[in-house]
């Protein structure tokens, strides 16, 4: 039970294996994330105090520094895909990458519209990670380039972030977070890891923020879902849990180091997160440690043979979509949405579009259903153009007139395809996305106010993500 450290091909800040695990060793990495998948049989992550079950086709984060372990529910073993990224490679791109916790699984609480939102975020990393294992277990696969394995890793960090950031969990599906409301909480996280085991406190982080402590009660209860207090006291029972694991020290010796102010709050809290006492704790951990096999590689053609049967069974059904993009057909959609955005800048010479962003207009074109008796978004053809866009990488602009959805009788029509649209790219592309509602008249957008309530409900509050414009 002791830190293992993760040992890096030369210049290059990602490594995949592929194991069979029985009964893993406990154990924990500082300054790397570590993606697990499993590809045949079921896996049990314990890390800290919370277990997840992992069937195919799932995937789990384990933080920097998190204490864990995999154990196989087969008597004969499970194979698991492992990714593991050097986040100090990253420091100076992402800052506080290293103290950031990432979570692919809902916390307590959280509503069933979010969780479902999850299955376009999950298919995508999931994806991801396997491409990535794929061409490293390839035939005649040769260490790749610095910068080529820099990218493969930095294109991993940039889905986790984008989707997996625990905040993400925390805040909830509604509420915008700012960069520099996000700064200000990356800061506060990094510090406490770095300080927990001293004796500091809130009035420590006011100072530095140069804060009143009404603001930061306020600031951090839309973060958190525990007070500030109990989230240091969690980060030092995370250093507890590792010194009770691999020292002999007692638990007032231990408290102490940790940063407690007495035993008794190390035991009160770890009975609280464990749901039993410390050294009954370590004596579990012991036993289990007594029977521990180390993971075995497998055997690069076997591997090999995972890979493609769990492509043909996990990752190809959800690449349908993408599937239907052929070549013929993007080169249409492409000079298709390049044509909008002309049109629109023709129309609207004052209109800023960032070079980043593209044109989409919803209510015009092929967007609309067109022929008799038919009225209704076409959301084939958008689901495509949107799809596109996001193969691009850029940021779609969506345009809705109010009159065309009023007069079409489409108002609750577009707030359906709303929720079809984050049921297939997620909840944190749909908020990221930029929307311009515009209104023929002022008249038009007094009458429209509740409507705009609903539709910021659902794409964000931020006046970044929604404009209201007169045409």
């Amino acid at each position: 039970m002791r830190e293992i450290k993760v040992e890096f091909p030369q210049n290059c800040p990602i490594r995949t294996r592929i194991y069979r695990v029985t009964k893993a060793p406990i154990h924990w990495h500082e300054g790397v994330l570590e993606i697990v998948f499993p590809l045949e049989g079921a896996l049990e992550v314990t890390q800290n105090h919370e277990i997840f079950r992992l069937e195919p086709g799932d995937f789990t984060f384990v933080n920097s520094g998190c204490i864990h372990r995999l154990t196989s529910l087969q008597p004969e073993g499970s194979i698991a895909a492992v990714v593991t990224i050097d986040l100090q490679a990253y420091e100076g791109t992402f800052e506080n990458v290293t103290h950031i916790l990432f979570r692919s699984q809902p916390l307590e609480g959280m509503s069933h519209d979010f969780k479902k939102s999850r299955a376009a975020q999950e298919a995508r990393m999931l994806e991801a990670l396997f491409q990535c294992v794929l061409r490293r277990n390839e035939p005649g696969f040769r260490a790749t380039s610095p910068d080529v394995a820099y990218q493969q890793a930095r294109h991993l960090l940039c889905l986790s972030m984008s989707d997996f950031f625990e905040l993400f969990y925390k805040v909830g599906r509604y509420w915008f977070i700012s960069d520099y409301q996000l700064q200000r909480y990356n800061r506060t996280v990094r510090y406490v890891h770095e300080n927990c085991r001293s004796k500091i406190s809130v009035t420590d982080i006011l100072g530095r923020e140069l804060i009143s402590k009404t603001y930061f009660s306020q600031f951090w209860a839309k973060f958190s879902n525990q007070p500030f207090s109990e989230f240091l006291l969690m980060q030092r029972l995370t250093v507890a849990e590792k010194l009770l694991l691999s020292t002999d020290m007692c638990l007032e010796e231990i408290s102490r180091e940790a940063g407690f102010s007495a035993a008794r709050y190390l035991y009160k809290y770890f009975l609280k997160c464990y749901h039993c006492k410390p050294l009954a704790y370590k004596v579990q951990c012991l036993d289990y440690q007594s029977g521990v096999e180390e993971p075995e590689m497998v055997d690069p053609s076997e591997a090999l043979r995972l890979l493609n049967r769990y492509a043909q069974e996990y990752i190809e059904p959800a690449a349908a979509l993408r599937k239907r993009l052929d070549s013929k057909s993007c080169l249409e959609l492409f000079f298709e949405i390049r044509d909008q955005g002309k049109l629109a800048l023709e129309k609207n010479p004052d209109l800023d579009l960032r070079e980043e962003s593209i044109f989409v207009d919803l209510t015009e074109g092929k967007n609309l259903l067109s022929g008799r008796g038919e009225a209704g978004f076409n959301r084939e053809h958008i689901i495509d153009l949107l799809t596109l866009v996001e193969a691009m990488d850029v940021i779609p602009l969506l345009r809705i007139n109010y009159l065309v959805l009023k007069k079409r009788a489409l108002l609750d029509d577009f707030l359906a395809l709303l929720d079809e649209l984050e049921e297939i790219f997620g909840v944190q592309r749909l908020k990221a996305w930029q929307y311009w509602l515009s209104f023929d008249t002022p008249a038009q957008q007094a009458e429209a106010a509740a409507y705009l309530a609903r539709v910021r409900d659902k794409v964000g509050y931020s006046s970044a993500h929604l404009s209201i414009r007169l045409s």
